[in-house]
């Protein structure tokens, strides 16, 4: 090989000083990653842990809800028995428990001098005259 071909002390020691600076980066570069590593790993037993206790706090929540709603079948099949037993009762005490009816003039609403002559008990301002 001719001789100006080979690199000189110089040109290895640049290079070895090139490369070291690169591993250093490296190394620190390295580092950052390892803590990040660290907190994602704790980050995800963090995350973990609250899945559990929120996974059974919904279990919890699902068997009360299913505890309720037989709950509620049951009240609303003890509200049926009870209507019937009570409209066994009003029918052997012979009570009418139709909706009272109302008259169509009862329905529309009353001016003011209507309401004053139905609360003294006139059917006209000429009677309410008479009555004073």
């Amino acid at each position: 090989m001719p001789e100006n071909t080979k690199p000189d002390q110089v040109d290895i020691l640049t290079e070895n000083e090139r490369l070291a600076i690169e591993l250093s980066a490296l190394t620190a570069e390295r580092e950052t990653l390892k803590a990040s590593l660290a907190t994602a790993k704790t980050e995800s037993e963090t995350a973990k842990a609250s899945l559990h206790t929120v996974t059974a706090e919904r279990d919890t929540l699902r068997t009360e809800n299913q505890t309720l709603k037989a709950e509620n079948t049951a009240l609303k099949a003890k509200e049926a028995d009870f209507n019937k037993a009570v409209a066994g009762q009003v029918a052997k005490l012979g009570i009418d428990n139709a909706a009272p009816k109302t008259d169509a003039a009862s329905d529309k609403k009353l001016s003011a001098t209507e309401k004053v002559l139905k609360a003294k008990g006139a059917a006209s301002l000429a009677e309410l005259a008479a009555k004073k």
